[in-house]
């Protein structure tokens, strides 16, 4: 669920509601739940195989402990344990 803040403000003798909600964020971690970044929800990530074949992932936040790409659903420590097992490393695409 995003987190939404309201603030009021005033303009002249009016006052104005103002709601400002914060974006939902996928929380990486790996498999002893120490967080490795963040990402928000339609961000995407970089799968680097031990092979060095990469796969770009496009994900989107389900709640705070899960996430869904092109694959499937997951929890963020399932996903974590998957990755080790595996031997990728994961990287956040930065989009500016």
């Amino acid at each position: 669920m995003n987190e939404i803040k309201r603030t009021t403000l005033k303009l002249g003798d009016k006052m104005i509601e103002i709601k400002i909600e914060k974006p939902k964020m996928i929380r990486f971690i790996d498999s002893h739940y120490n967080e490795l970044f963040l990402l928000q929800d339609g961000g995407q990530i970089r799968t680097i195989y031990p092979d060095r074949e990469e796969v770009i992932r496009t994900c989107k936040y389900i709640d705070e402990t899960h996430f869904r790409d092109h694959a499937g659903i997951y929890h963020i420590c399932q996903f974590a344990e998957l990755m080790e097992k595996l031997g990728c490393r994961i990287e956040a695409i930065e989009n500016d």
